[in-house]
């Protein structure tokens, strides 16, 4: 089920991402954040790299990496009823909010060919809010000997390293990273596969953390027909709304009620 419509590219940063697609070079260049519901976006960075298998007799081309500018947009949305591809149920007080990279413009492999990709960034939260929860999904198609597969990684309290060169590094590593998803894979019959698990065996309560998502496509060395694409890699953040207020900020917001209705009175009269 898609949590959002995508609309143009937008190529200014803002203080709300909204429904709205931006390209990648817009949201890795310096300075780009945006903010859904209380979760903010930051620091992202990507990297790509195209190749050839061994075992090539005749003529072989590698294939085009994704044009950041043009051919990958990010996408962001809320949603606050139904549920995620996974199941995970949104509602008011817990909404679930997406970010889906995609690369249905054109991202693609065929025999003797391989890509990769990583996308890793910074989520904060705020408003006394935590996530407890990430979903993660790879979505396309690959058919023959073609394979392609995504993990995802966590980065506790903190983001993975290696800034415009993401290494997937997090800073104490048996402590704070979990794996969400590892080794999601694409259908091998011809269709769209969205396969997640949620991540943690335990709950989670984050208010900062880093996304890694590294992602891979071969096309094997045994059939012509080969042939793998990636169309979108989606991370639900299960974000529960603030607090409901403590019982003296109640206390305070109604006593400043019956002022105002004091002071309309006096007004009146």
């Amino acid at each position: 089920m898609a949590l959002l419509a995508l609309g143009g590219i937008n190529q200014a940063s803002a203080g709300t991402c909204g429904a709205t697609s931006y390209s990648m070079t817009t949201v890795t260049s310096g300075g780009f954040s945006c903010t859904v519901g209380n979760l903010t976006f930051s620091n992202f960075d990507y990297v790509y790299e195209a190749g050839l298998d061994t075992g090539c007799t005749g003529s072989c081309t590698a294939p085009s990496d994704p044009n950041p500018t043009t051919g990958i947009t990010v996408n962001f949305g809320e949603t606050t009823s139904g549920s995620d591809p996974f199941g995970t149920t949104a509602t008011a007080g817990a909404p679930i909010i997406s970010v889906i990279t995609d690369y249905s413009s054109g991202n693609s492999v065929n025999e003797f060919q391989n890509e990769t990709g990583v996308v890793q960034y910074l989520v904060t939260v705020a408003g006394g809010s935590v996530v407890t929860e990430v979903d993660g999904a790879i979505t396309g198609v690959a058919s023959s000997s073609a394979s392609g597969e995504l993990n995802k990684d966590v980065c506790a309290n903190n983001q993975f390293g290696g800034g415009s060169n993401p290494n997937g590094n997090c800073p104490s590593f048996l402590t704070n990273e979990s794996i969400v998803a590892s080794e999601l894979g694409l259908s091998t019959t011809v269709g769209t596969q969205a396969d997640g698990t949620p991540d943690w065996v335990a709950p989670l309560s984050l208010t900062t953390l880093g996304v890694y998502d590294g992602w891979s496509l071969d096309g094997g060395t045994t059939h012509t027909s080969a042939s793998a694409k990636l169309t979108s890699v989606e991370n639900d953040f299960i974000d529960p709304s603030s607090p409901t207020p403590e019982p003296g900020t109640i206390v305070l917001l109604g006593s400043a009620l019956v002022g105002l209705g004091l002071i309309r009175r006096r007004k009146v009269a």
